[in-house]
């Protein structure tokens, strides 16, 4: 039913960085990570030093916030970049991944830093980078095997960034070597100085597509879905486990990349994990009619009346007992969370109807009320702590392009903004709000809620006939503005920001959003 690449049956694997394994010293607020035993990461120490640009020592001193940065591909036949994870980090600090073909130049300001070119010859790959808030580059670490991905970057109370994804063929100076197993990491996690600390490995397309957070007690949390056989045991054991037909899966793993219990199995693909400060698990995904959507030792299996697939939200106690689960039975996708300390929103897509009551009751929505079914919906909802459906709000677009990035940040004061990608015409409160001049184009827009889901504004962008993406990213950053990250076409201008300046072809970006009051 999942379209998913095949998974060979390899299993996890932990790799320290090189070096003698003597602990790192914690510097820039960063605890220090001591060697590891029972076949754990080691330390950071040793000959592993952080290449490419930046440092700590002899920085210029802090400008004012970047309003705009973009990655271009300079070579190649067909030049490419695209930014696909972005992190906020304490006290300013901007992580962003990122994959390109050719040749790029890493360096959003004034200097150069190219990168691209493998010891085997390959062209393009993908980057992590550490940015200050006023994007001068810390360091940046590169992978230049054909088929690296970053997927996801999350950064830890130590100041320390953990990377997922294919990270395949690091070429900077004095990095680590490849796993001896001859499988690319799938998590690595750096110093606050990108020093690499450890590695961790799962192998095929689940290890590749997998996506990493840190819970509130620092553990390193990885999930994502496998479709074949799967081992799950990263030392001379097997934990071979079989899924249905996709299945989600949880990992964690301590400071020193160690699993810390057995991998947690769910019915269905896991579309995302968030853990609250409470220590509430937060889990969202996909079910089949039949599945069993409780990961303990209950059973629970919604129907599904009319459609192929549900959406699913499961609360967890940090021992992973169900606290409760709230389902949508008709193709509705959850496609990101956010956690305050008096409920949960949830934004997600749903093609034409569906009831956006995830619990006994109904609340039944068309994507735009009054035309035609064919609009694909997107919606915003609102749940408190306990699961219970408190408002929903929704909107449309003419295509299901793009269906899948919309992303949510609460707000201090208790709005909300969402950010999504669209192609065609917008329609928000039964107003076609927008139309990309080409509707081929894609489209990006932002729409800012009030803490009880009246519309606040609506923006979107571009005007200017390209096209752009928000599927990069969106946070919050630590002075309280927004970031959203993607790609574009051409020359952009980005509302409340400024203008992506780069030429035709397809462009990686960050941009900083200064909301109005």
């Amino acid at each position: 039913m999942w379209s998913i690449a095949l998974v060979l049956v390899l299993g996890a694997v932990i790799t320290p960085s090189c070096g003698s394994g003597r602990a790192l010293p914690a510097t820039d607020g960063g605890a220090a990570d001591g060697g590891a035993a029972d076949g754990g990461a080691t330390g950071g120490g040793g000959s592993c030093t952080a290449g490419g640009t930046g440092g700590t020592g002899g920085e210029p001193p802090l400008g004012d916030p970047f309003q705009t940065i973009e990655y271009v591909s300079a070579t190649g036949p067909v030049p490419y970049a695209s930014v696909t994870a972005i992190a906020a980090m304490a006290g300013g600090d901007v992580v962003v991944g990122g994959v390109f073909a050719g040749e790029l130049d890493v360096d959003p300001g004034p200097g150069v830093d190219l990168r691209g070119v493998g010891a085997s010859g390959n062209i393009g790959g993908a980057f992590v980078s550490r940015l200050r808030a006023d994007g001068v580059v810390r360091w940046t670490r590169s992978f230049t095997v054909a088929g690296s991905l970053v997927r996801s970057v999350a950064g830890d109370a130590s100041g320390a960034v953990i990377v997922s994804g294919a990270l395949d063929g690091a070429v900077d100076p004095d990095d680590c070597e490849a796993p001896q197993t001859g499988q690319p990491p799938n998590v690595i996690k750096f110093s606050p100085e990108g020093k690499r600390l450890w590695s961790w490995t799962l192998g095929g397309a689940a290890g590749a597509d997998a996506r990493v957070t840190v819970a509130p007690d620092q553990k390193v949390v990885v999930y994502g879905t496998f479709a074949e056989p799967l081992d799950f045991d990263p030392g001379p054991a097997a934990d071979i486990r079989t899924p249905n037909q996709s299945d989600g899966f949880i990992v964690e793993l301590d400071g020193n990349g160690r699993m810390v219990r057995p991998a947690r199995i769910f019915d269905g693909p896991i579309n995302l994990v968030q853990i609250g400060a409470d220590g509430t698990w937060y889990v969202a995904g996909m079910f089949l009619d039949g599945d069993d959507i409780d990961p303990g030792p209950g059973e629970l299996r919604p129907t599904l009346p009319v459609s192929t697939f549900g959406g699913y939200i499961l609360a967890l106690n940090a021992d992973g007992q169900l606290r409760w689960v709230g389902s949508y039975p008709q193709s509705v996708t959850i496609t990101q969370l956010a956690i305050g300390a008096d409920g949960i929103f949830v934004t997600g897509g749903f093609p034409g109807e569906a009831d956006l009551d995830p619990g006994p009751g109904e609340d039944r929505r068309r994507a735009v009320d009054g035309t035609i079914a064919s609009f694909w919906g997107r919606f915003l909802g609102a749940l408190d702590l306990d699961g219970k459906h408190k408002w929903v709000r929704t909107w449309g677009a003419s295509s299901s392009d793009g269906l899948g990035a919309e992303q949510v940040v609460l707000l201090a004061d208790g709005s909300l903004v969402v950010c999504g990608d669209f192609l065609g015409t917008l329609v928000v409160d039964g107003q076609r709000f927008w139309q990309n001049p080409d509707s081929s184009l894609g489209s990006v827009f932002l729409i800012a809620f009030e803490p009880m889901g009246v519309t606040r504004w609506i923006r979107a962008f571009p005007e200017e006939g390209n096209s752009a993406s928000c599927s990069g990213g969106f946070a919050q950053a630590f002075d309280g503005t927004l970031l959203v990250a993607g790609y574009a076409t051409g020359p952009v201008t980005v509302p409340f920001s400024g203008t992506i300046d780069t030429p035709p072809g397809v462009s990686g970006y960050v941009a900083r959003l200064s909301l109005p009051p």
